[in-house]
């Protein structure tokens, strides 16, 4: 007896209890994980500091909104009309133009807008050709600021870029208007109407401009500037 006992509690795949003829079950794992603990307690927590006008939450600015950022340009844009904040800083309580914050957009380097509304701008110019003129307005004649313009012979509408228009000192509020492409797409956009405005060209002849509009997306491209050689050839350019 004691030796067939002495084997069993010595087997070993067997573990004997006190009790003979029964043994002890192996102990289970408890169902908790105390190593998920640790990682609820390392879980990051919102920051309050923060907060996001778009969801109405606190936890992230809406600079930092993703889904603020997947809308489009034009999405944006009327949000940001309809809830009164700055198109510059996306705050509240004051409008673009009288906002004195330090912003830049860091795709393009822009100080009129933050990344979340940055849009890229075409890289291919259709339809147009690139002329250097000289802009003043009627009562300022002396005051001549010399630019490059875009004439596109597909266009119907005059335009003028932010910076330019604000060269000018041109005051006043942005007015709605439609903007259609030659792809075919229709835009709500905002700007400020100019009018008043003379060019004239680099041989003396002046014309005298419709009512332009602000748009702040001209296309551009640098590359068909014509060379020195070129204007050579032709004295209208």
């Amino acid at each position: 007896m004691m030796k067939s006992q002495s084997c069993l509690r010595n087997h070993p795949n067997v573990t004997a209890t006190d009790m003979p003829g029964k043994w002890k079950e192996k102990p289970k794992f408890e169902d908790h994980h105390t190593i998920l603990k640790g990682e609820i307690e390392m879980e990051e927590q919102e920051d309050v500091t923060k907060h996001c006008a778009f969801h109405d939450r606190q936890g992230h600015n809406l600079s930092e909104c993703r889904a603020f950022e997947r809308k489009t340009l034009q999405e944006k844009t009327d949000w940001l009309r309809q809830a009164g904040r700055c198109f510059r800083y996306l705050q509240s309580k004051h409008l673009a133009r009288e906002c004195k914050a330090s912003i830049k957009c860091n795709k393009c380097g822009s100080k009129r807008h933050l990344d979340i509304l940055h849009m890229e701008k075409l890289k291919k110019v259709s339809c147009s050709k690139i002329v250097l003129l000289e802009v003043f307005q009627q009562d300022e004649p002396d005051r001549i600021i010399k630019v490059y313009a875009l004439i596109d012979e597909q266009s119907n509408s005059s335009m003028i870029c932010p910076k330019l228009a604000d060269e000018l000192r041109i005051v006043g509020p942005k007015e709605k208007y439609f903007l259609s492409t030659c792809g075919g797409s229709k835009e709500t956009r905002y700007g400020r109407r100019v009018p008043g405005l003379v060019v004239k060209s680099t041989n003396g002849i002046s014309m005298p401009l419709p009512t332009l509009v602000e748009c702040e997306n001209i296309p551009t491209d640098k590359r068909e500037i014509p060379t020195p050689e070129l204007v050579k050839k032709f004295h209208h350019l």
